[in-house]
């Protein structure tokens, strides 16, 4: 390949028929590819250039320019702009029915918890959201007031994996939240979340901020969409 010449590459092409050449270079040859190219330019003969550079697939990438240098622009958003459209609006859609169709067991939720406790019914707690925002989710309250300052005195009862803490018999829950707990109505104030655009009816579990912070490399992929209410973290390892 040392005294490929621009002949020899017109010739090729024209036995082929071909109206263009895509260059797409096994590992390892990429050092192949100023000649090749030199070649083609001079032989006049229209190329484009399969980069080598990435194992995985990237539907998402795009040809840019840097000043007079060819780029790859990679996107990181999982979703492009019409189905961040379209998911919002399936997202608003879902969110504004069940909020209509529960409002009476919604209510009546509200009803006793505040029947059977003084504190405020709604359980607001900062999480990470979409590209790391913190926002405030909403929960019915399912525990007592006196629930933060009760945990660290039960950490070493801790029945969950990593950074999350979890127990089946859990003293801080309060009888009316265990309730909660088991049908998952507790979650449904999340819908406001949704209705504010820091939620998704469907991603993954959004984090409290301590858990972020203890997050490896390879974790700080999870933040890059919107956390759901529900999604396949659920059914492995229950509601949160």
């Amino acid at each position: 390949m040392s005294d490929l010449s621009a002949g020899e590459v017109k010739r090729v092409v024209d036995a082929c028929g071909a109206e263009e050449v895509v260059l797409a270079l096994d590992p390892g040859a990429e050092g192949m590819l100023p000649q090749l190219t030199s070649a083609l330019q001079a032989a006049r003969v229209p190329f484009r250039i399969v980069p080598s550079l990435f194992e995985g697939s990237y539907r998402s990438a795009k040809l840019a320019g840097l000043h007079e240098l060819p780029v790859v622009d990679m996107a990181v958003d999982p979703l492009d702009r019409v189905q961040r459209i379209f998911k919002r609006i399936l997202d608003l859609f879902v969110a504004i029915a069940a909020l209509l169709l529960l409002l009476p067991a919604l209510l009546l939720v509200a009803l006793l918890i505040k029947l059977t406790s003084p504190e405020p019914v709604l359980f607001r707690q900062e999480r990470v959201g979409r590209n790391g925002a913190h926002f405030t989710l909403y929960k019915f309250r399912t525990m007592y007031c006196d629930a933060e300052e009760r945990l660290a005195d039960l950490m070493g009862k801790n029945e969950a994996d990593g950074h999350i803490f979890k127990i089946k018999e859990d003293p801080r829950i309060t009888a009316v939240g265990r309730l909660l707990r088991q049908t998952s109505l507790d979650e449904f104030p999340q819908f406001f979340n949704v209705l504010k655009g820091e939620m998704s009816v469907v991603g993954p579990r959004p984090p409290i901020p301590a858990e972020v912070l203890c997050y490896e490399t390879q974790h700080h992929c999870r933040p890059k969409g919107l956390p759901g209410i529900t999604g396949l973290w659920r059914f492995r390892d229950g509601a949160s």
